[in-house]
């Protein structure tokens, strides 16, 4: 009924519910409206979330020649961790410090050959995009390590390990009043835990339309006792699906802003040394759209300094070029 006084009077159907959906007076003339087909969307502004966060300033990265052909091997040559580096055609690329005397992986270059890579480098094919990527990849899954997040190889996903974090339970800010998250939640059922869910995310980096951007990824990991990821394909499979029908939009735009929120604690997200750190907004990437359900959409507050959105006009390509819905 509402939809129908809502088509009528041609208000929102947000409005002509605040208005209690009162029908209009006998002789009132009633606006001019398009007719639309059900299968035709509304013409209403819309906003969309995404779950991209643009990176604001990409690290100082160093190049030079190299003789090993991985970071594994250079790893057990060097007897050290996996270095932050790719290899590419006899070079390294790398963001650590490779020009100071006391840097350790200074041992697996050329000296001779160091040097600065400009930023325009990395968008000069795809192969140098995939390059860069992978490079800030690398710092995305340091930076899920250094806050105690084990990694799950089956799903590709970072989760908190029973066995390994401290605090189970999160309390945020995610608007006005204090959210709440708990990282793992038992399944109990009968008197017994038959399984573990643990708040998990999947971090990427992608290069859309010369920009760069991080993916925050939220989901799911499920172990058998708190901290032993369930292998098991079909079993994984059905679990997620009871979990993931059950959420809709807002509440996983909700939860990827809870990890965006972890992430940076409280500012930008931070990857990478203090001293050369990959700098990603807190705020998502957004789109405007000119079409869309009237009445279904519910808007998000963030803070007065947000940036405006990107616009798309009908029918056109998203500045994103068709990044991931939040």
């Amino acid at each position: 009924m509402r939809k129908i006084i809502s088509r009528i009077t041609g208000e929102s159907l947000s409005h002509s519910t605040k208005k209690g959906g009162q029908m209009p007076k006998s002789g009132a003339s009633l606006p001019s409206v398009p007719c639309l087909g059900s299968h035709e969307p509304d013409a209403v502004d819309e906003e969309l979330y995404t779950n991209l966060y643009e990176v604001e300033r990409l690290p100082r990265i160093l190049s030079a020649p190299t003789p090993y052909s991985s970071r594994l091997e250079i790893a057990r040559t060097l007897k050290c961790e996996s270095p932050t580096c790719v290899i590419s055609s006899g070079r390294m690329y790398t963001t650590s410090g490779i020009d100071n005397a006391e840097d350790p992986l200074r041992r697996a270059v050329d000296t001779g050959g160091i040097c600065n890579v400009a930023e325009v480098f990395w968008l000069e094919n795809d192969d140098n995009k995939n390059l860069l990527t992978a490079l800030l990849n690398l710092q995305a899954h340091r930076l899920c390590a250094r806050l105690g997040l084990s990694y799950d190889k089956t799903g590709e996903r970072y989760y908190g390990d029973a066995n390994k974090i401290t605090t189970h339970s999160i309390d945020w800010l995610p608007n006005v009043r204090t959210g709440h998250r708990r990282l793992i939640l038992p399944y109990k059922k009968d008197g017994r835990t038959h399984f573990y869910r643990h708040r998990s995310i999947r971090l990427s980096f992608h290069i859309l339309g010369g920009r760069t951007f991080l993916q925050v990824d939220p989901g799911w990991t499920f172990t058998s006792d708190g901290s032993a990821v369930i292998e098991d394909e079909t079993r994984r499979a059905v679990l997620n699906i009871r979990v993931q029908s059950l959420i809709r939009n807002d509440a996983q735009f909700a939860e990827q802003r809870f990890w965006a929120w972890l992430l940076s604690k409280g500012g930008s997200i931070r990857l990478g040394g203090d001293d050369n750190p990959v700098m990603v907004s807190l705020v998502p990437l957004k789109l405007a759209s000119r079409v869309g359900i009237d009445g279904d959409y519910r808007p998000v507050s963030f803070d007065s300094s947000d940036p405006p959105p990107l616009v798309r006009e009908d029918g056109g390509d998203s500045v994103a070029e068709g990044g991931g819905a939040a």
